[in-house]
């Protein structure tokens, strides 16, 4: 009878496979991208804002224009200008007289219009009343125009709530000269009498 060996089959090598996956998982983790680290953005600081203003009464509104105005005026004319209680002013320049008033508009503004009487008691026949549609066409600021009882004036206006130095002065200085300059010509086309004539009559 044949004697069993007694010798162990030979067993697997998990060993090797296990070293081939120490190899392959060093491999992996060579190659393997590194993890991005994400910075954590910093927290936009807190804009203080400032707290709005009370809204002005129409009323207020053209209290704080007028005495706008009137700073502006001072710079232009220094006392050469006068401030009535119903809140007009009167500036005088050459034979012409500007006033400038502040009217209601809307709200949240005001209007500042500027104007001088250029002749009063003139011929308003058609021969006027061309000349001045035609120098309204070419003039940059205002206009003329023909009041309730026949008065021929320049005015020129301007919104008051953010109203600036430069745009007044511009205004201003534009009907007071142009006045000025058209007011005599006037009276030699068509009669009348100059703003400063009239108010040394006492009609104005």
């Amino acid at each position: 009878m044949a004697k069993r060996s007694t010798k162990k089959p030979a067993s697997k090598k998990p060993a090797k496979k296990k070293v081939v996956k120490k190899k392959l998982s060093k491999a992996v983790k060579k190659t393997a991208p590194k993890k991005i680290i994400k910075k954590s953005a910093k927290k936009p600081s807190k804009i203080k804002t400032s707290k709005k203003a009370p809204k002005l009464t129409s009323e207020q509104l053209a209290l704080k224009v007028q005495n706008k105005v009137e700073g502006f005026i001072k710079k232009l004319y220094k006392k050469n200008y006068e401030r009535h209680d119903d809140g007009r002013f009167l500036i005088f320049e050459g034979s012409t007289v500007v006033q400038t008033v502040i009217r209601p508009w809307h709200s949240d503004d005001v209007v500042v219009e500027s104007f001088s009487y250029v002749v009063q008691d003139a011929r308003l026949d058609d021969n006027l009343m061309k000349f001045l549609l035609r120098e309204n066409a070419v003039l940059h600021f205002g206009s003329f125009g023909i009041t309730y009882d026949g008065t021929v004036i320049f005015s020129h206006s301007l919104a008051g709530a953010h109203l600036d130095e430069n745009e007044f002065s511009a205004s201003l200085k534009s009907v007071a000269r142009i006045a000025d300059h058209y007011d005599n010509q006037i009276v030699a086309m068509a009669g009348g009498m100059t703003a400063r004539e009239a108010m040394k009559k006492g009609i104005m």
